[in-house]
């Protein structure tokens, strides 16, 4: 959440939803739902180290990049928090 914020106390659970829903809303994305995000991810981790190969970064480089790109697909959709 916090990639998400410049002012990191204003960042809720409502705003990744917002993101989340304004991403899924491009064009490019119309045919996919949320069981789909771990194979987007996997995509554009496998163009993300195609790319880096190609421009001559080292498999150490290419895993923090993939490590710093990373989250974590809950298992549920997270309830939203109405308490703000």
């Amino acid at each position: 959440m916090a990639s998400y914020a410049k002012d990191k106390s204003k960042v809720t659970g409502l705003t990744i939803v917002g993101r989340y829903l304004s991403k899924m809303r491009l064009n490019q994305y119309k045919d996919y739902r949320w069981k789909d995000t771990e194979f987007l991810q996997e995509l554009e981790k496998s163009k993300r180290e195609q790319i880096m190969k190609q421009q001559g970064y080292d498999a150490q480089q290419i895993a923090l990049a993939n490590e710093r790109a990373a989250f974590v697909v809950p298992e549920e959709a997270p309830k939203p928090d109405f308490s703000a």
